[in-house]
Order: C-alpha cells, then structure tokens, then sequence
C-alpha cells in the first residue's frame, strides 16, 4: 500500500513494451474515450515529446514503428473527442497508400472513412469530398460506410439531389445499400 517499489507498479519498465502493448494500449484509451492518452502512448512508442492537455509523453525505451491500425486508432479517438484539428494532424502525418517507400504508415480505407465521417458530422461538406476523391486518386475503392458518410454530409446541406445521385452511384458500383445509407 502506497509503496513506490518495482513490484508495486503495474510495468516496471518501458523498455520491454512492444507494438501489440502500444496497439492495446491505445485501443484501450480509445475506448474509453480518452483521446488525450491515446495521443501520448502513440507518440512515446515512436519517440516522440508530446505534450497533450497539459501532460508531456513519457519515453517508451526503443523507439517502435506504429502501424496504420495505430494511428487509425488514435484517429477515431480525437474524433470521437470532437478534435478534428488532431485528426486532420493524424491524417496528414501518414503516407498516402500509392507512395513507396514511406517510414510512415499508410492511409487505408478505415483511414479515410474516419476522416469523411469526421467531416461530415461538423459540416464540412467540401472537405469530405476533396478526402473522397483523394481516396480515389489512390487507389483505394469506397464502400458502403465512405458513401453513408458523404450523403450524410450533402443531405446536411440540404442537397437531396446529390444524395440520391450517390445512392444510384452506389448501386452502380455493386456497393450493398442498406437501410442506414437510404435513412440518412
């Protein structure tokens, strides 16, 4: 009790931690909802001094290499905190998947949904569809959640043409419509 010993701290040392304790780690954080903690486990497993909401990173021992799921992780974390300034820092730190050879992990699919959703929910219309058709010009076909998203952010505006254009554009390209993408 109260005890400042090894034995009584749940890691006694950073340098044995690896890439599946980060990943968990920041799983763990994101699920509870604590963007902030996400950030900073991310930056000490890649070496990184951040200082978020007042709290500096701690060192991790040997710098790792965060994967695309790492930050992808963190990404749905700030945006579930409403940081989408941190996504948008998250979004631009990571390679585009048509580049190679890249250091940093490259955007995905859940990447670029996380990133239009986001845009979406606060009304940036223009800005979800320059991250759609960014998403193309890579490569990366959509799916089902990267077109609810854009139709969520065009019926927002009050744009129902363009929704139903999408819905059309959606079965043209054989992505399933469900009932969530005809109810947004």
């Amino acid at each position: 009790q109260g005890s400042t010993t090894s034995e009584s701290k749940i890691v006694p040392s950073l340098s044995g931690l690896n890439s599946f304790t980060a990943t968990d780690l920041i799983r763990a954080h994101t699920l509870r909802g604590d963007s902030a903690s996400a950030r900073r486990v991310l930056a000490s497993f890649e070496g990184e001094d951040l200082c978020v909401d007042g709290v500096k990173s701690c060192k991790w021992g040997e710098n790792g290499k965060a994967d695309t799921k790492c930050y992808n992780s963190v990404m749905a974390a700030v945006v579930s905190a409403g940081d989408i300034e941190a996504a948008e820092e998250m979004y631009q730190l990571m390679s585009g998947p048509d580049r190679f050879p890249s250091n940093r992990p490259k955007r995905s699919l859940v990447t670029y949904n996380t990133m239009i959703s986001a845009y979406a929910r606060v009304g940036r219309r223009q800005d979800a569809f320059g991250t759609f058709k960014s998403m193309q010009t890579s490569g990366i076909k959509p799916d089902k959640f990267t077109i609810t998203s854009l139709i969520k952010a065009v019926v927002a505006d009050g744009d129902f043409e363009t929704a139903q254009n999408l819905l059309r554009d959606m079965k043209k390209a054989g992505i399933k419509v469900d009932v969530v993408a005809y109810n947004t």
